[in-house]
């Protein structure tokens, strides 16, 4: 017999895939407004190529937010349940997330259905696209060196005109006169690197934030590459140019 604490878990689960559920509802009304508009001729080509990749990528941007979200409720409702009821909820988040995937799925196929529909056939048109490249740094490897056990052999670096509080100063100052650290630098040094320690996991959360950014990215230059190549072998020889800086 199931307890309540799995009861309310499951609730919680099932409620947080509505509000996706709910979310992608709204890009299919949207995409069905667009296909409306393009029949009535209510919108130029250009815009709704413009709309049709806005969609996909707000489409893809919200799978991949509900897998990060169900993903760290699943593990904070597991946390007071016994193994058979955390197995049972695992198999239940698979099963919404399969269904949420499935959906995305059908949205996607349906933009990429609107686009070839739409597409103009036989006309000599030149469209130029520059994508900025988007620098990310690897937190992940950043973090890890700093919480590793040779953080204190590790080169360091001078930072001036640094301004903390004065009363976390005067701790700083008291753990000093008391012999715990050697000065204020080594003090400041230490609590810096414990913070990083205690927002390991906030941390982790940016390191998936930043990962997802990165394949999204990824994904729309191939996209856009794939685009090219279908518009250069049509007729009409359509030229598409992307450049990336």
């Amino acid at each position: 017999m199931a307890t309540s604490s799995f009861r309310d878990a499951e609730r919680k689960l099932r409620d947080l895939y509505s509000s996706y559920e709910e979310k992608l509802r709204g890009l299919e009304k949207r995409l069905s407004e667009l296909e409306e508009k393009a029949r009535k001729r209510e919108v130029s080509f250009g815009e709704l190529v413009g709309e049709l990749r806005s969609l996909r990528f707000e489409a893809r941007s919200l799978l991949g937010e509900y897998k990060l979200e169900s993903k760290r409720l699943l593990k904070e409702l597991s946390a007071g349940l016994a193994g058979e009821e955390v197995e049972e909820l695992e198999d239940l988040s698979e099963d919404l997330l399969e269904d949420l995937e499935d959906g995305v799925e059908e949205l996607l196929e349906r933009i990429e259905e609107a686009r070839r529909l739409a597409r103009p056939r036989g006309v000599r048109r030149e469209i130029r696209i520059e994508i900025p490249e988007i620098r990310l740094p690897d937190i992940g490897r950043i973090v890890e060196e700093s919480l590793s056990a040779a953080w204190r052999s590790s080169p360091s670096a001078v930072v001036s005109s640094t301004r903390i509080l004065q009363a976390d100063l005067k701790v700083i100052d008291a753990l000093v006169e008391a012999g715990v650290f050697r000065s204020r630098n080594e003090g400041i040094a230490y609590f810096v690197h414990r913070g990083i320690e205690c927002s390991r996991e906030w941390l982790e959360k940016i390191r998936a934030k930043v990962e997802e950014i990165r394949r999204l990215q990824e994904e729309i230059q191939k996209e856009l590459e794939g685009f090219r190549k279908e518009e250069g072998s049509q007729e009409g020889s359509s030229r598409f140019k992307v450049k990336v800086e």
